[in-house]
């Protein structure tokens, strides 16, 4: 799927300039995949509680107690997102690691969340499912990181007022969501 994302991007930001943003974009989309992925195939609900205790608290030391899968996905987005905001530091002029640490916990908290309707045998109204689907589909994480790395300098203000509330990503991430779900419906 590397590739995929990566020319679905770069197709879309081919300015040089974008390299950056297309890099980013790429590693929060592949990500994305392999946690929905990760948390689709994980049988234990306290397992998937631990990762996402350990992504909220953004704490190495409760990897011992995982399993050896989520190990592997938990440091490999630990370094990837502390990479990505030591980038985002030098664009932004300042730290974005709390803001890049609360997309990952909300996106987290959507997986876990299906994953419990799922063990619970609970079908939730159409409305309850668009609610988390909005945020599980990803694509907010994705751009929302992505943004930062646009080129501009993003105030607090805005990041505020492109966050999960905007119309534009409500339009951008409800429409992702039917999108996938109309490929994926059995």
């Amino acid at each position: 799927r590397v590739v995929e994302i990566y020319f679905a991007v770069a197709a879309s930001m081919f300015e040089p300039e974008l390299a950056e943003c297309r890099s980013v974009y790429t590693k929060s989309s592949i990500f994305a995949v392999i946690l929905s992925d990760l948390y689709e195939a994980q049988e234990s609900l306290d397992d998937m509680m631990l990762f996402s205790q350990a992504v909220k608290r953004w704490d190495m030391s409760l990897v011992h107690r995982m399993p050896e899968e989520m190990k592997i996905c938990f440091v490999g987005l630990y370094q990837t997102v502390n990479e990505i905001a030591e980038q985002g530091r030098k664009t932004q002029g300042r730290d974005v690691l709390p803001y890049l640490r609360n997309l990952w916990e909300t996106q987290l908290a959507s997986y876990t969340k299906e994953a419990k309707w799922v063990q619970d045998k609970y079908v939730p109204s159409f409305e309850e499912y668009m609610e988390n689907g909005k945020v599980s589909v990803g694509l907010a994480t994705i751009v929302l990181t992505s943004a930062l790395f646009t080129g501009e300098i993003l105030s607090d203000e805005v990041l505020s007022k492109m966050g999960y509330e905007s119309k534009f990503l409500q339009l951008m991430v409800s429409t992702g969501r039917l999108v996938i779900d109309t490929k994926t419906h059995q």
